[in-house]
């Protein structure tokens, strides 16, 4: 699932526990350390952070890091109200707002983590339908009153993408592949990087297919890094490759 947050990630837990009991939010199972943006533009209402990650022990109730964001719906049937989003379980030092900062949709506020009474690394998160408050003390009254909560939680962000993360699987990465976002962005990088020649094809418009054209440009790099030239790139190579673009999230 993408959304307020790097990459693509699982949710582990929704409007309820595997045990029934309600939870009214989701986990999102994300490695520690993930960056968390801003829902929408708006202003930190209240944040927590210096409590231990992970803590040394387990109770209901404990401390954590965390972040109540007041916010402007971006996309959705919400589209322009004002919603509050909760952001729990962050890093030590995780926090990377302030209370009363005015932050704009997408900007970075946060890292994930496993503060407080949290079984591993996740972002919990909880969202506020139009006309209800969050603040430090009432952070937790959703748990009573479910019908302040916005489900699903992808409703408040609909197709607004957050992150520049662009995903490339290995497995379209070879000669025949047609009409393929992966190609597409292999092929802009060739020609960046002057392994293929424009012709008719520019960054702008570098086309969708693994041609002929690609495969002598894959050789041209294979060369230049020593790697016998086939035309197609290894999964260790195609590592290689991208892995200097902090933008790409490969997929294998």
């Amino acid at each position: 699932m993408k959304g307020p947050w790097k990459g693509d990630h699982r949710i582990s837990a929704g409007w309820r526990y595997s045990d029934g009991g309600g939870h009214f939010a989701w986990d999102v199972a994300c490695p520690r350390g993930t960056e968390l943006y801003a829902l929408g533009n708006g202003q930190v209402v209240d944040c927590n952070d210096g409590e231990p990650d992970p803590a040394p022990k387990r109770y209901p109730g404990m401390p954590s890091n965390w972040i109540i964001l007041k916010f402007t719906f971006p996309a959705g049937p919400y589209k322009g109200k004002t919603g509050y989003a909760y952001y729990q379980h962050l890093a030590k030092r995780g926090v990377k707002v302030k209370r009363g900062q005015r932050v704009k949709k997408g900007q970075l506020i946060g890292l994930s983590g496993s503060s407080g009474n949290s079984s591993g690394p996740h972002l919990h998160l909880v969202i506020l339908k139009p006309g209800f408050v969050m603040s430090r003390a009432t952070r937790y009254a959703y748990l009573s009153n479910p019908n302040m909560v916005v489900w699903r939680p992808d409703v408040a962000w609909g197709n607004v993408r957050y992150d520049k993360t662009i995903d490339v699987y290995a497995q379209k990465l070879k000669p025949g592949v047609k009409n393929s976002s992966s190609v597409r962005f292999l092929r802009y990088t060739l020609l960046k990087r002057g392994f293929m020649t424009p012709g008719p094809f520019t960054p702008k418009r570098p086309g969708n297919d693994y041609t002929m054209r690609v495969s002598k440009a894959v050789e041209r790099w294979q060369r230049k890094k020593g790697h016998k030239p086939t035309g197609v790139m290894t999964n260790a190579q195609i590592k290689q490759y991208f892995t200097p673009n902090t933008r790409v999230e490969l997929h294998y």
